[in-house]
């Protein structure tokens, strides 16, 4: 049957990062303490994605894979982050220090991360449609991926974040929370 209420726009969306190990909100409550908001993102640029591999198992008396084996699996969350800030730059290039340059009380001195210590984080990635609310939780991220800055005179010059979320033994790699009504489980 045709549900046009359960169409998404994702009008607004807003991405907070934390370090890992801060407590989790429950339910659809703001993030507390250890979280940041990144801010303006571009409107064109948020993605969250699910990337499983397979292996195809392939008998002689077949022309078709006889069983598909899945290998692993891998998600993310990928954003254009608007706002040049301290946070937000190390959460692009995966850490690093921020000092203040001796003997100038307004410079500034941004060190990228040693090889090999990158910083971890937790990301929770808020796409509100009206009163609708869909919030994708990754309790690690990691993000591994290239970062080119474009620095051009139009458009602004953005921060890409391409985060790639990390599993564990003990806790969902991502899960999603959502108010939406549509989602509410079948009675048994």
């Amino acid at each position: 049957m045709t549900q046009p209420n359960q169409l998404v726009q994702a009008k607004t969306v807003a991405l907070h990062l934390g370090v890992v190990g801060s407590t989790l909100p429950t339910g659809l409550a703001a993030p507390g303490t250890g979280f940041f908001n990144v801010g303006l993102t571009n409107p064109e640029s948020c993605r969250f994605r699910v990337s499983p591999e397979f292996e195809k198992v392939m008998a002689h008396q077949s022309n078709y894979p006889v069983k598909v084996i899945q290998t692993s699996d891998a998600a993310g969350i990928d954003i254009d982050l608007m706002q040049w800030n301290g946070d937000n730059i190390k959460a692009v290039f995966g850490g690093g220090t921020i000092t203040t340059v001796a003997g100038s009380p307004t410079l500034y001195k941004y060190v990228p991360p040693s090889f090999g210590d990158r910083a971890e984080l937790i990301a929770i990635l808020d796409v509100m449609d009206g009163a609708k609310t869909y919030r994708f939780t990754a309790g690690r991220v990691f993000n591994e991926s290239e970062v080119e800055l474009e620095l051009n005179k139009s458009p602004e010059a953005k921060l890409p974040l391409r985060l790639s979320i990390l599993g564990g033994d003990a806790e969902d790699a991502w899960f999603l929370t959502t108010n939406d009504p549509a989602f509410e489980p079948p009675e048994e």
